[in-house]
């Protein structure tokens, strides 16, 4: 049993491997009926050759929003999401954003500055748990639209070809 834990284990860090790298930022933004904006900065020092990284967080709050009520998410003075009547969340439901974020926007090695700017007439709206994530291979808007790479789809079908067969031999003897 504890071969079969390491095993999967092993094979669970390569395919973390083969997707990219995280690399959690944190943050916290909250904007209130007497907070316009908020900012929060983070360094940087990633060596990579991608153009394109996801930018991930999570927003919700209770602010009530109409046809001309936005917020705004600034990556160094670059507008990279906008939260309206369309997307906003009530209290305590949370919203995981993907958002594709070109290379240019950032200081690669050095401060980086994410702004949130909006004005709301009650309550509060919150921007928290940033991460970026490279060496991707795709930059679409939502994790889960994410297509796996082909080396973790090869890896995947060796493991439940291994799995099968051994577990075929265990039955049969």
């Amino acid at each position: 049993m504890f071969k079969k834990i390491m095993f999967l284990m092993l094979i669970f860090s390569l395919f973390g491997m083969v997707y990219g790298e995280t690399i959690t930022i944190g943050g916290y933004l909250k904007l209130t009926k007497t907070v316009s904006c908020d900012n929060y900065t983070f360094p940087l020092d990633i060596d990579s050759s991608e153009d394109k990284y996801l930018l991930r967080f999570t927003h919700y709050g209770a602010a009530t929003f109409n046809t001309t009520t936005k917020i705004y998410l600034y990556l160094n003075g670059h507008l990279i999401y906008t939260i309206d009547d369309t997307n906003n969340k009530a209290p305590f439901n949370e919203s995981y954003v993907s958002v594709p974020v070109d290379k240019s926007y950032f200081e690669i090695h050095g401060d980086n500055i994410l702004q949130l700017n909006g004005s709301i007439d009650n309550s509060y709206y919150v921007v928290k748990d940033f991460e970026l994530t490279y060496n991707s291979t795709s930059t679409a808007s939502t994790p889960m639209k994410v297509p796996p790479p082909i080396p973790a789809l090869i890896l995947s079908i060796l493991l439940i070809t291994i799995l099968i067969l051994r577990n075929k031999n265990m039955i049969n003897n």
